[in-house]
């Protein structure tokens, strides 16, 4: 995206562990000054089709609007 230092691509669980994944996305986060708001959006935008897919299995019937990123971070954890 246009403004935004460094890219995070899609969560490839053959290349990198989930925590791996989720401290290199904290960085982006910081290094772009992601205000928590956003941060939720910003994680199910970049995530990838396959990891968003598990975590609507893994949450529903919530909507995954409906959970803060810490929450999802997590789900995908313990998963």
């Amino acid at each position: 995206m246009a403004g935004y230092s460094g890219k995070i691509g899609e969560f490839d669980s053959m290349s990198e562990t989930w925590p791996s994944y989720v401290e290199r996305l904290e960085h982006f986060f910081c290094a772009n000054k992601v205000g928590n708001d956003q941060k939720r959006d910003a994680l199910l935008a970049r995530v990838g089709k396959e990891t968003f897919g598990l975590l609507q299995a893994l949450v529903a019937p919530t909507k995954l609007k409906d959970k803060m990123v810490d929450k999802l971070v997590e789900t995908l954890r313990v998963h």
